[in-house]
């Protein structure tokens, strides 16, 4: 239930201003993400999604 960018915890609603704020300088529009093993892949999807319509063009997911 928590999202959090390079460890800052940000509000789901607050997310897609910060996402559009931390790429707009940016030549890429990467984002590296990186779901909690048992979080639900319905707000796994969500988060994604709105990374990705907020400016990410390409959206890697980490595995351990």
């Amino acid at each position: 239930g928590r999202v959090a960018i390079n460890g800052e915890s940000v509000l789901l609603e607050a997310l897609p201003d910060k996402v559009r704020e931390i790429l707009q300088n940016r030549s890429k529009k990467l984002m590296f993400f990186n779901p909690d093993d048992n979080a639900p892949y319905g707000d796994v999807i969500k988060v994604m999604d709105i990374c990705r319509g907020s400016g990410a063009k390409n959206i890697g997911i980490m595995t351990k």
